[in-house]
C-alpha cells in the first residue's frame, strides 16, 4: 500500500487491526457551538459525544447535523457526577481504537466528567482541548493557548441548535427612499406625538383638524386644517408609519452604517421568521411561530434585535428571552432597541432576563441618538460581554 494512502480500520469480530485513525472524543454541555467548532478544526474520522440525558437533544442535533456531512458520530450518555462512569466509556473507546490518535474537547459536561477524562487522556498520551470565551484552543497538555477559525453561517448555527430559518433577508444597505421616509415619519412623530396618537386610534376619522390622505402609488399625506404636516412617497407607506417598519429601517441603517465603518465582516438580516421544532425536537411545525426584527451573525454567535416604536410590555422580554434561548443558545444576545424611554421595572426585568436595552434616557433626548448606537454595539461585540 503507497505511503501516502489513508488506512483505514478493520472490524473483526469487534476487535480493530490496523488502526491509524483520528478519533475526536468531545464532552457536551448545554451549548453545542463549543463541540463542534472542536469538531471541525479537528477533522477526525470518528466522532464520540460523552453526554447525560439532560443533554441528549443536543447531541441528537449535532449528530443530524454531521451525518448530513458523512462523519461517523456517535452519541453516549454517561452518569454526570460519576467518575468512574466517564472513565469506564473513555477507556471503552481507547481499547476499540488501540493505536488512534485522540483528542479530548473538555469544554463541556461537568468538572467531575472532565477531570475523569483528562485524567485518561493523559494516561493514554491523548490530547485535551478546551475552547475559551475569547474563542481560543488551550491545550491541557502544553497549555498552548491559539485562535481558530469559528465562523458559522446562521443556518448552520439554527441547524446545530436543532431548528430551522424559514425566511430572512441580508441587510445591505436599505434602500435611500426608504431611510428618508422613516426619517420623515420620526420628526413628524417626535413633532406631533398627539396627532400621531390619534391617527393610532382604531375608530379615527378624517376631519378638518387632522386628515390622513393615501396618494398615487402607496404614498400618503397627513393635513391639519389644510396645512401639510406630512408627507410621504412609498409604496408601503401604511406599514411604515402605523406598524414600526419606520424603527426598524433606522435601526438597520445606523446598524449597517456602523459595520462599514468599522470594516465589519459579519452579517445582518431582516425580516427574520424561524420554523421552530416541537419541544422534544422531533418534528417541525408547518407554520412559523416565531421571527425577529433584526439578526446579526459575527461568525460565532447571534445577536438578536427587536426594534419597538412603541410601547414595550414585560411580554415582550420574555418573548425576546425565549427567542434567543430557544434559537441561539445561551452564548447568543438579545438587544432590545426601544425609541420610547423605559421604566426601572422593565430595565430590571430586561435585565433579569439577559437582554440589552439601548432607549432614550428621557423624551426629550433625540439629536444623535440612534448615532450613539455604535458605541453601544461596539460594547456588544467586546470579549467580556460576548
Amino acid at each position: 500500500m503507497p505511503q501516502n494512502m489513508k488506512k483505514y480500520y478493520i472490524c473483526t469480530y469487534q476487535k480493530c487491526i490496523n488502526i491509524i485513525m483520528k478519533i475526536h472524543i468531545s464532552l457536551l454541555g448545554k451549548e453545542p457551538l463549543p463541540c463542534y467548532y472542536a469538531i471541525r478544526e479537528y477533522k477526525a474520522d470518528r466522532i464520540y459525544l460523552l453526554g447525560t440525558s439532560d443533554n441528549k437533544e443536543i447531541a441528537e442535533a449535532i449528530c443530524r447535523f454531521l451525518f448530513k456531512k458523512g462523519k461517523k458520530v456517535s452519541f453516549e450518555s454517561v452518569i454526570p457526577y460519576d467518575p468512574s462512569d466517564i472513565i469506564q466509556a473513555c477507556e471503552k473507546i481507547h481499547q476499540a481504537f488501540p493505536q488512534a490518535e485522540c483528542l479530548y474537547n473538555l469544554t463541556g459536561g461537568t468538572k467531575v466528567m472532565s477531570f475523569a477524562a483528562y485524567a485518561i487522556a493523559m494516561k493514554h498520551k491523548a490530547d485535551a482541548i478546551y475552547i475559551s470565551q475569547e474563542n481560543k484552543m488551550v491545550s491541557m497538555r502544553t497549555f498552548e493557548t491559539r485562535p481558530f477559525d469559528c465562523s458559522l453561517g446562521i443556518e448552520e448555527i439554527f441547524e446545530l441548535h436543532g431548528q430551522q430559518l424559514s425566511r430572512q433577508e441580508e441587510v445591505t444597505s436599505d434602500k435611500e427612499q426608504a431611510v428618508e421616509c422613516s426619517l420623515i415619519i420620526k420628526n413628524f412623530i417626535i413633532n406631533h406625538p398627539k396627532l400621531y396618537r390619534k391617527l393610532q386610534q382604531k375608530n379615527f376619522v378624517n376631519s378638518s383638524s387632522l386628515c390622513l390622505k393615501k396618494i398615487k402609488g402607496g404614498g400618503c399625506i397627513i393635513e391639519s386644517e389644510g396645512t401639510p404636516l406630512f408627507c410621504i412617497d412609498h409604496p408601503n407607506s401604511s406599514l411604515l408609519l402605523f406598524k414600526g417598519r419606520w424603527w426598524e429601517i433606522l435601526v438597520a441603517d445606523a446598524i449597517t452604517r456602523w459595520k462599514k465603518k468599522q470594516n465589519y465582516t459579519f452579517s445582518v438580516y431582516k425580516n427574520v421568521v424561524f420554523k421552530p421544532r416541537s419541544l422534544k425536537g422531533q418534528k417541525i411545525t408547518s407554520e412559523p411561530k416565531n421571527e425577529i426584527d433584526l439578526l446579526i451573525n459575527i461568525g460565532n454567535k447571534l445577536i438578536f434585535v427587536e426594534c419597538k416604536s412603541g410601547t414595550v410590555t414585560q411580554e415582550d422580554i420574555y418573548k425576546l428571552n425565549s427567542v434567543r434561548h430557544t434559537y441561539g443558545g445561551g452564548m447568543s444576545r438579545a438587544v432590545l432597541i426601544s425609541f420610547y424611554p423605559l421604566n426601572d421595572i422593565l430595565k430590571e426585568k430586561a435585565n433579569e432576563n439577559h437582554i440589552r436595552i439601548y432607549a432614550r434616557n428621557h423624551i426629550a433626548e433625540q439629536c444623535d441618538f440612534l448615532n450613539r448606537l455604535s458605541d453601544f454595539l461596539e460594547s456588544i461585540l467586546s470579549v467580556r460581554n460576548i
